[in-house]
């Protein structure tokens, strides 16, 4: 009861601290609810039923319902089945005693769905049931369930072939992979799971227990076939040629009915079972029927089955203990062989629990003491499904419904009242705690089994150490931390490296040691800088193949040699520093001059540095670039050279420790040494008013004083000044400003990139050499001030409230200050314009909103430069001209990309199925143009993609061969034209075959008229396709789109197959009628062999070489009338609105034939063709029609009639003989028995009647057989006619 008590509480409170494996497919859920597709009644066979009770056993489908994770989120291609096996006792809910046992269940379909968000397909079979729990002997309950059982196998092998089948011949559409098939079963559906793999000899079939008194086993392979599904004559043969073999069976409250079943190689199991179940016995005992409880067959439970598995190695893919260390792994474990309480007196009042990996023990408290007044909890009182439920109002009306459909009295208070004997506590909340338990314990298991866990590979490299003579192992949480038991292989090509595969679950948090030797005190010490507790850690992935990095024992570096840091630097002093910034390139990196940028030192903004991790003793090579091209690398002189010559690459072996590289200057083998340069100052007053007092220069380099170094103007252009200062040092920063007059006050405001940020002042890096500045303007950068407008495109982002603005060395980084405007013509442009100077590189970000971290991350250095935070600033020299910058995108270099859509789907034809049209065409329209088109493949699907955003057309073609037309489509056609029936969509589109839009008489005749022949096209041609109109801008769009063949107003055509597989229509024989001379037959009448109302009938039939039909005409009520004859070929068409009642035998039309053979025309040489159907006044086709049809013969021939037919009790059968004989009749029912023989008459040749004694037969079909013996064998023969007879009640 402790134990319980604390699984409950784990369940419930620390299921949401421990999640195994999250994220992680199979074992987690990685698809949501929404992303689930659900399919109902997928036919997966057919098979004869046997619920309800009944002595026909009717061939019917079976059907199964599947789930999946959407195709268009999942692009898995090969994904593992899972087959969910229901419960219910082999019979239906409420019937079978209980309140569940259907595919409808609360668990069943929450447990689908589970999986399906996990990533599997499921299917959900309904399989067959039907047997008498109350039934009188042992031996005939064991008889009947064990036969349920046997059909409920032999379906589910059917479900699994069906979805091999898919895969072979229908193109995968459930896109599974069908090596990776699962049984899982609940209850009943437990006992199939178990039993499907394991009852694979006739002789375990066979067992004493399963034997009838005269040694034959209760399962006949001649009435319900053999293991695999197949002969039997109460047995459909469904999937020949496919596999029934799945890889594992899972069962959760069943039993297996003897584990002599069981052998070595046979599929993994894993087990559920509530120990003290009083149904299904955990241990042995006797299965009990819920219903009634009474005996039926002794079984063997998981209690004692699921050791004998592990016994046989059929676990060996989850065995390890240590591989499956999970607390719900661990809490199963912690109640094996356990001795709790039973339910049964003493001395049966003790059970164990049993033990082996795959076993779940479910302890619930023990339900058989006394409550209380009024008696005490029976022994089927004790909880066997914990992890089900119910709602008491649903089931009110599920008992309703089976009470209406029975006539049963089932009570559904007492069923809810019952059920919560079984199941105290029933709710939503506890059914599903104990599924999260089975979910959370199968999947690792499954993985395993499956090949889907992860190939995890350890690597340890030994360099300059000595491999022990025991070699290297492994040791962690895996495999018991055991340093001995995991040996590690060494490495063919490489002596240094060990290594060491093995299978885990994707999730699991590893911890592990590599041993240099087989013992502890030989395990590495691992530095804490990569330790987890001391050990190393990894946490395996659900990729399939996880290569750990090839760690150097005891330390946290990997790889083939160990890494030491490498600092590169080089000094820039005197240079101009390219605007793409400076690089490095060499051998560690590809020579890529881009690829890799140098940052300024903190300490001297002169020197750019770059810092790596290179393997000890490499040679690297490598030259610094100003810029990030090739032609902008420097010179190297032959002094540092490799190899010593000049215009080489640079060298470095690398050592132990950290290598700090000296200082270089750019294109030089020294470090800096400035020497005192002349510079000159050249600065432009145009647009200024100069100064009674000049111009002069203040600045660090000669104390900032605004009045003692002068500016002399230039006689030649007055607008120019310049100033001369000797002695400055080269590589010195200097600051400085220019002054309108001698004092401050009168000092220049400048801003752009020669100011030194955070100043206002310009500055200067002194050259290397005596050197004349370019020519600047009074303020400004550069010599004049040209407008530039930045410009950004927000398409697709949200604007922030503040707006978008632009922050940069054009407003001191301030991203509050400079708000940008919206293009009037463009609202998705936001543009800002400034006056900045010529040759002034301006850095800059825009910001969507006004403060950091709404600013842009731009990730491309083609139009910026770092910033140090891991992205870019944009980067712009100002040009001479006003320039309107590019709108680039937000984030990026460039402008917007156009946004392309995609549009896909489906093409189908408008018919119940949607049959695929497949080797079609779907075209996109603007107006009369094609824009673009796709084929569509065999599931009719298509894909175009690259589409412009817009408005467009889709509609379809195909040279598919038309059909599906009968009179039941113009009657359909005249329904909708008097407002019966009104048609909509593309079936109204259908109907108008004359392209008048609208739908007519016209339209009608038209159609009918198509359909016998005497019109052979239509004037809107074949095919008629939806024109569906089609707007997006951008992304996956997902439209279907149909197609019908004019005239086919019911959508009954398959464009696969061309024809439906088999006419609706049957002839039989109605007699005999002579024919005249010279092979002519008038008013050949042709009738139905039982009371019908017919609003439509379709005939193609063809007839023998020669007969001609010479008329034609309806017997029918009114209606449109037509036929033709083309070839042997005749088509006949008729439909009404009027309701058509003719009585069994009645005649609904006759023909005139002529070119009869001598030996006239009998039913059979007639050939129904397709399309051949009758319809009912509202147009609705009839599954089969039999029409009565007399044979032809001439008047010579023996002739027969039987009248009135149908009957009640009597007939008369009349004849003409044409010899004397003597003649005999046999009466033949449905099923082939004989039921009468008539004594023998034997009469002269001519007219002859015989009473028939019917009186006896019951309601239903027979047939008569007629035969005539001729008195002498000489020049006559044996005649014989068969004739059909109903016997009504």
């Amino acid at each position: 009861m402790r134990k319980t008590l604390l699984l409950a509480l784990f369940l419930l409170i620390g299921m949401g601290q421990w999640v195994m494996a999250q994220g992680n497919r199979y074992l987690s859920e990685v698809f949501t609810d929404a992303q689930i597709t659900v399919t109902n009644n997928v036919v997966y066979g057919a098979n004869n039923h046997f619920f309800p009770p009944t002595t026909t056993y009717p061939v019917a489908n079976l059907t199964m319902r599947v789930y999946q994770p959407s195709q268009t989120v999942d692009a898995n291609q090969a994904r593992p089945v899972m087959v969910y096996i229901h419960t219910g006792n082999f019979l239906p809910p409420v019937i079978n005693g209980g309140i569940t046992g259907s595919i409808d269940d609360s668990s069943a379909v929450n447990m689908c769905r589970q999986w399906a968000k996990r990533g599997y397909v499921v299917i959900a079979p309904k399989y067959r049931v039907g047997w008498n729990p109350l039934a009188a002997t042992q031996l005939e309950r064991t008889a009947q369930l064990l036969n349920a059982v046997y059909r409920a196998i032999n379906d589910i092998k059917t479900s699994v072939r069906f979805m091999r089948k898919t895969v072979a011949i229908d193109g995968n559409p459930y896109k599974i992979d069908q090596s990776k098939i699962t049984l899982f079963g609940v209850g009943s559906g437990g006992y199939v799971a178990l039993a499907y793999p394991t009852m694979n000899q006739w002789a375990e079939v066979s067992l004493p227990k399963f034997q009838l008194p005269n040694g034959q086993s209760v399962i006949d392979s001649n009435i319900v076939g053999n293991l695999d599904g197949f002969g039997g004559l109460l047995n459909q043969n469904n999937w020949p040629g496919y596999s029934s073999a799945v890889n594992m069976a899972i069962n959760v409250g069943g039993a297996m009915a003897d584990t002599s079943w069981l052998d070595g190689g046979e599929v993994p199991m894993v087990s559920f079972h509530s120990v003290r179940d009083p149904f299904a016995p955990y241990r042995q005992g006797i299965v009990v029927v819920p219903t009634t409880n009474e005996n039926v067959v002794e079984v063997q439970g998981a209690g004692i089955y699921q050791g004998l598995v592990n016994a046989y190695g059929n676990n060996a893919p989850f065995a390890d203990v240590n591989k499956f260390r999970d607390p719900i792994s661990n809490v199963a474990r912690s109640n094996y062989n356990q001795t709790i309480p039973y339910i049964y007196p003493a001395p049966n009042d003790q059970i164990n629990t049993g033990s082996g990996e795959g076993l779940w023990p479910i302890i619930r408290p023990v339900r058989n003491l006394p409550l209380g007044p009024g008696g005490s909890i029976t022994t089927f009182f004790n909880e066997t499904d914990p992890y089900t439920w119910w709602d008491s109002t649903t089931l009110t009306f599920v008992v309703a419904a089976v009470n209406a459909q029975t006539g049963g009295t089932y009570n559904a208070q007492s069923l809810h009242q019952q059920g919560l004997l079984g199941n105290p506590g029933m709710s939503r909340v506890k059914g599903l705690t104990f599924i999260d338990t089975i979910q959370q314990y199968i999947h690792p298991r499954i993985l395993h089994t499956l090949d889907l866990a992860t190939n995890v590979t350890f690597r340890v490299n030994m360099a300059g150490l000595t491999a022990n003579s025991a070699g290297l192992h492994i040791a962690g949480n895996f495999n018991g931390w055991n340093p001995g038991s995991t040996a590690m292989t060494q490495d063919p090509n490489n002596a240094n490296i060990w290594t060491y595969t093995t299978k885990l679950t994707p999730g699991d948090n590893l911890e592990f040691k590599f041993i240099n030797g087989n013992s502890w005190g030989q395990d590495e010490s691992i530095p804490s800088a990569c330790a987890v507790g001391g050990n190393r850690g990894y946490t395996v992935s659900g990729n399939g193949n996880d290569t750990l990095p090839l760690y150097f024992f005891s330390s946290c570096q990997s790889g083939l040699v160990p890494l030491q840091s490498v600092t590169f630097q080089v000094d820039m002093t005197g240079l101009t520093v390219s605007s793409n910034g400076v690089h490095i390139a060499g051998s560690f990196q590809g020579w890529n001059p881009a690829g890799t940028p140098m940052t300024p030192a903190a300490h001297n903004g002169n020197i750019y540095t770059y810092t790596t991790n290179l393997p000890l003793g490499d040679v690297v090579e490598w030259k610094y670039i100003n810029g990030n091209s090739w032609g902008s690398e420097e010179f190297v002189p032959g002094a540092c050279a490799i190899n010593g010559q000049g215009g080489g690459n640079r060298s470095h072996t690398v050592v132990a420790g950290n290598n700090l590289l000296s200082a270089v200057m750019f294109g030089s083998c020294s470090v800096f040494t400035p020497v005192p340069v002349n510079v000159t100052f050249m600065l432009s007053m145009q647009g200024q008013t100069v100064s009674t007092n000049g111009v002069h220069i203040a600045g660090s380099f000669q104390g900032w004083n605004p009045s003692t170094s002068a500016l002399t103007q230039d006689p030649q252009n007055p607008t120019v000044w310049s100033y001369t200062h000797n002695g400055l040092m080269s590589g010195d920063t200097i600051f400085y400003k220019f002054i309108n007059g001698n004092a401050w006050g009168n000092d220049e405001s400048v801003s752009g990139s020669c100011v030194f940020p955070g100043t206002g002042n310009r500055y200067l890096i002194v050259p290397l050499v005596n050197s004349t500045l370019s020519l600047v303007g009074f303020g400004s950068c550069s010599a004049s001030n040209p407008i530039i407008t930045f410009r950004v495109n927000m398409t697709g982002l949200t604007i922030d409230s503040m707006g978008v603005g632009i922050a940069g060395t054009l407003n001191g980084w301030n991203p509050a200050s400079t708000r940008m405007t919206q293009d009037p013509a463009d609202p998705n442009v936001w543009t800002y314009s400034t006056p900045l100077a010529t040759g002034t590189t301006v850095l800059y970000k825009f910001i969507n909103g006004s403060s950091w971290g709404q600013d842009e991350v731009l990730a491309d250095s083609t139009c910026g430069q770092p910033n140090g935070f891991g992205s870019y600033n944009r980067r712009y020299v100002v040009p001479a001209l006003p320039t309107t910058l590019p709108a680039v995108a937000f984030g990026s270099c460039n402008p917007p990309a156009p946004v392309l859509a995609t549009l896909s789907g489906r093409y189908s034809y408008n018919n119940t199925a949607n049959t695929a049209m497949t080797n079609s065409v779907v075209r996109l329209m603007n107006g009369t143009t094609i824009v673009a088109s796709d084929s569509t493949d065999a599931l009719g699907d298509y894909s175009i993609s690259g589409v412009a955003p817009g408005t467009y057309t889709l509609n379809g073609a195909t040279s598919k061969p038309w059909g599906g037309v009968t009179a039941s489509d113009a009657l359909l056609a005249t329904r909708h034209v008097v407002g019966a029936l009104v048609q909509t969509g593309l079936r109204l589109k259908a109907s108008d075959v004359n392209g008048s839009n609208t739908v007519n008489s016209l339209d009608a005749l038209t159609t009918s008229r198509r359909f016998s022949g005497l019109v052979g096209s239509f004037s809107v041609g074949n095919w008629a396709a939806e024109n569906l109109p089609v707007s997006f801008s951008s992304g996956t769009i997902t439209r279907n789109l149909l197609a019908i063949c004019y005239g086919d107003v019911n959508g009954s055509y398959n464009p696969s197959t061309a024809l439906r597989q088999e006419p609706k229509l049957n002839f039989v024989s109605n007699g005999i009628q002579t024919i005249g001379s010279e092979g002519h037959a008038n008013r050949w009448g042709w009738s139905a062999d039982r009371t019908m109302t017919f609003g439509a009938l379709s005939v193609v039939v063809t007839l023998p070489e020669g007969v001609v039909v010479d008329a034609a005409r309806s017997r029918m009520d009114n209606g449109n009338f037509d036929y033709h004859q083309n070839g042997r070929e005749l088509r006949i068409s008729w439909y009404s609105l009027e309701e058509n009642h003719r009585k069994a035998g009645e005649p609904l039309l006759e023909l005139d034939l002529s070119g009869l053979p001598n030996n006239g025309l009998s039913v059979s040489d007639l050939v129904i063709e397709p399309l051949s159907e009758a319809a009912s006044p509202l147009a609705e086709v009839y599954d089969l029609t039999t029409l009565r049809i007399p044979n032809l013969k001439q008047a010579s021939e023996f002739e027969c009639r039987l009248y009135p037919n149908p009957s009640r009790g009597s007939g008369i059968l009349d004849l003409r003989l044409p010899y004397a004989g003597t003649v005999m009749v046999k009466i033949w029912d449905g099923s082939g028995r004989l039921v009468a023989q008539l004594a023998e008459q034997k009469p002269t040749a001519g007219p002859f009647q015989w009473g028939l004694p019917l009186e006896g037969l019951a309601q239903g079909l027979y047939r008569v057989d007629v035969t005539l013996l001729p008195e002498s064998e000489k020049g006559t023969k044996v005649l014989h006619e068969t004739l059909p007879l109903e016997i009504l009640p």
